[in-house]
């Protein structure tokens, strides 16, 4: 609920702080700043380069709900890097998780093929 309230703010301090608790010790606080991403980036509450910072480490979090989440905001990237990130993913341990990677990749790559027409 709390991440929810400060991913409506779209206040600065509140991106910031969504930010930071992804990388807290406590995976239920990780997975709930990580549950709002898409709303952040939705509302460009966080720049192209920060985003990735923030996606980039859940990607690789023990947790493999956080890796979903971080799946579900790669559209928000551009291919060059959210594809790899994707092809990345689709070798997870976790079945889920892979399965996820592999939705994220065709929704990455169908966004590239609007972009250049085809």
């Amino acid at each position: 609920m709390a991440a929810a309230s400060l991913a409506a703010m779209a206040a600065p301090r509140a991106t910031t702080c969504l930010a930071s608790v992804t990388q807290w010790p406590d995976a239920n606080a990780r997975l709930a700043a990580a549950s709002v991403l898409k709303t952040v980036f939705a509302n460009g509450q966080l720049s192209a380069g920060r985003g990735w910072k923030v996606v980039s480490k859940l990607l690789q979090d023990p947790e493999p709900a956080l890796r979903i989440e971080a799946l579900h905001v790669l559209r928000f990237f551009n291919s060059e890097v959210a594809l790899p990130a994707a092809a990345h993913a689709r070798q997870d341990p976790d079945p889920q998780v892979r399965t996820e990677a592999a939705a994220a990749a065709a929704d990455v790559e169908g966004l590239r093929r609007l972009r250049l027409g085809r």
